[in-house]
């Protein structure tokens, strides 16, 4: 059985600095990363023009192997070759962390998916759980469209080419990632990262692949952050959106989302960083009240315009924020992260 230390989940980075900080840089965010084990790691996003997708950090991994060579193809068919498992060694306070592929038991779904199947393992891909399980709330039909199980003990995960991370040509071209279901496991039973409800695979299965591909197939890579956006893009094949929570009024920021939400959009958002709790001890007893971590990506489940609320879903599946007012949810959050679904196709 795993230790509890095993079980912790590693938090994820989402939290930019606003403009009015100190060393703000325009056109730059900076983020940073704060492990269980109390481990920093900042990183640097890419410039964001204006109605651009803001950047909110990125894996150290660059360029994916293509074609036969490495698993991957933009046309779909089932002579995929098998892609080579990602490198599942991880680094927490300078400790290697070495778990070893496993055949998990369990089922690729359980019934439909659901945004509580995904929970965050001993990895800070927060960025990553939040966007699959805020298209797994609004859309859990892409999730199962994502992947084919072909029943051989490899599945292949659709993913689209977005950024400089994909190495297929073409924005919003599909790339096909051949994976076995085999997972990196300390106890040989569970996934040592990402894990689903019920023994569910989905959630394991997407981060494998997207490590793949976008991380330089390292674990290692997604250890570092990543943007929110970017991961919703890469699922979804179309470019995501985000705005400040502070771009308009509480109250009509709140009925925003609410407008979002009832049409299907995928909603997630990043959290305020520690450091401008540091600066203002009033946020830092406020967030502590509320249950919200800092330098974490979350995933917005609800929004009430005429009660003025708003609900989110913490990808560790524990420690869930309390319902924010809008003025909260302004004070503890800086970004919202939208993604752009396809129409669901008709009967």
């Amino acid at each position: 059985m795993s230790t509890r230390a095993e079980k912790t989940q590693a938090e994820g980075a989402q939290g930019e600095q606003k403009k009015q900080d100190p060393g703000y840089s325009s056109g730059q965010v900076q983020i940073k990363l704060h492990s269980s084990w109390a481990n920093y790691v900042k990183g640097l996003g890419g410039e964001q023009k204006a109605g651009e997708e803001q950047k909110v950090g990125a894996g150290e991994g660059g360029g994916a192997k293509t074609n036969a060579e490495g698993g991957y193809t933009t046309g779909g068919d089932t002579n995929t070759p098998v892609t080579t498992n990602p490198e599942p060694k991880t680094v927490h306070d300078s400790k290697d962390y070495t778990p070893e592929y496993k055949k998990m038991e369990g089922p690729v779904f359980k019934g439909a998916p659901k945004h509580t199947d995904a929970n965050q393992g001993y990895l800070a891909d927060c960025f990553l759980i939040a966007a699959m399980s805020s298209i797994a709330q609004q859309r859990p039909d892409l999730i199962e469209q994502m992947i084919e199980d072909h029943g051989d003990g490899t599945v292949t995960v659709t993913l689209y080419k977005v950024g400089g991370f994909y190495a297929a040509p073409g924005e919003g071209a599909p790339v096909k990632v051949r994976i076995t279901t085999e997972l990196p496991s300390k106890d040989g039973a569970n996934p040592a990262y990402a894990r689903g409800a019920d023994k569910q695979l989905w959630p394991a299965l997407i981060e494998k692949a997207y490590i793949a591909l976008n991380m330089g197939g390292k674990y290692q890579g997604a250890n570092s952050g990543g943007s929110v956006g970017e991961a919703m893009q890469g699922m979804l094949g179309a470019p995501s959106t985000s705005f400040p929570t502070t771009s308009k009024p509480a109250k009509q920021l709140v009925e925003e989302l609410e407008k979002l939400h009832g049409t299907g959009k995928p909603l997630a958002a990043g959290s305020l960083g520690k450091d401008a709790y540091q600066k203002d001890a009033s946020l830092a007893d406020l967030a502590d009240k509320k249950k919200v971590v800092p330098w974490h990506a979350y995933v917005i489940t609800k929004a009430d315009g005429k009660a003025g609320t708003v609900e989110l879903y913490n990808p560790w599946g524990t420690k869930h924020p309390d319902k924010l007012t809008g003025d909260e949810f302004q004070k503890l959050y800086t970004w919202v992260y939208e993604g752009n679904p396809p129409e669901p196709k008709k009967a």
